[in-house]
């Protein structure tokens, strides 16, 4: 079952919102807190959305939080995942979880779906899915 949780539920759900989000990767310890804060203030105001994977059993085994944006010199409108956590990357689930956020864009009018990932176990999956290389992000840390 994959349940989009609204805004007023974001509280009750806090914590293990959080701890996905900083499990997926590619935040630095030094910047969590703030990070954390962003991401709350986000998901409260409505401008990003938490979709999770619950099994039978109502246990969580997935959670993609989204943000849409709209390109202001182009036409397109596209929800990017910002977050993406399993509890065990499994295709199956990616698969469900992604299906229903692709009809949630669609409702809102979006063209594209995009997302990125610094998450290893996911490439194989994405790379099997209808998903296209759009862009490659490359970073220098400076010391």
């Amino acid at each position: 079952m994959i349940v989009k949780i609204i805004s007023n539920q974001i509280p009750q759900f806090w914590e293990v919102i959080k701890l996905s989000a900083l499990s997926s990767g590619g935040i630095s310890k030094k910047y969590e807190g703030a990070f954390c804060n962003e991401l709350l203030q986000s998901l409260l105001s409505d401008k990003s959305q938490c979709f999770v994977y619950l099994d039978e059993a109502r246990v969580l085994k997935g959670i993609a939080i989204t943000q849409l944006k709209a390109e202001i010199f182009g036409e397109r409108k596209i929800l990017e995942i910002k977050q993406l956590y399993f509890e065990d990357v499994d295709k199956a689930v990616f698969d469900l979880l992604y299906e229903y956020v692709c009809r949630f864009a669609k409702d809102m009018g979006c063209t594209f779906v995009g997302f990125d990932t610094i998450d290893k176990r996911l490439w194989d999956i994405i790379e099997s899915s209808n998903l296209k290389e759009y862009k490659r992000y490359y970073l220098n840390e400076l010391a």
